[in-house]
């Protein structure tokens, strides 16, 4: 813990050596040590996450700041609507994390050219992202880990669009807010 909170350590090395450190102490059995990497939400968000670098390297990021920076003017109400409603509906497809990870640059960008704080952008951007996150299945990593942890007790799962009309709501109230 104290590895994490002081990071001197990346966090990266520092959840693998835990994992490690569980596994060859025996407190766990390798296979338990190393169940997370297998699992579909685990395999969800690392695809997730590298579909959001192909986007960035391949262009898509510039040239959408491009357009919504020409759409909005100066106005960054507008902009976060422009930006916000889309981080909403893509958060539902894929995962809210890589939606965010995503808008990162395009909203460093964007509140550049503004000359705006670049949290004005960001912050709206992750709850829209996040609302957008509950309305189906596969939007967040939490609704498919609850599925994953329900299915292995016996249950049947959930269905894409089981929690969308919960989730819709949320984005309303949300996104008004």
């Amino acid at each position: 813990f104290l590895l994490l909170i002081t990071q001197r350590v990346p966090v990266e090395l520092t959840s693998l050596g835990v994992i490690a450190f569980l596994g060859l102490s025996g407190l766990l059995e390798p296979s338990e040590a190393l169940s997370g990497f297998s699992s579909p939400a685990t395999v969800a968000v690392a695809a997730m996450l590298a579909l959001s670098a192909a986007l960035e390297r391949t262009g898509v990021v510039e040239t959408l700041g491009r357009f919504f920076a020409a759409r909005a003017g100066d106005d960054p109400s507008t902009l976060l609507l422009f930006l916000g409603i889309p981080a909403a509906i893509s958060s539902a497809f894929m995962n809210n994390t890589a939606i965010v990870a995503l808008t990162i640059p395009l909203c460093l960008s964007l509140a550049r050219k503004l000359g705006r704080s670049p949290s004005e952008l960001l912050l709206p951007i992750s709850y829209f992202s996040i609302l957008g996150g509950t309305c189906t299945l596969v939007g967040t990593s939490t609704n498919l880990l609850v599925d994953s942890l329900y299915r292995r007790q016996g249950g049947v799962g959930f269905g894409m669009f089981e929690i969308t009309g919960v989730g819709l709501v949320l984005v309303a109230v949300g996104g008004t807010y």
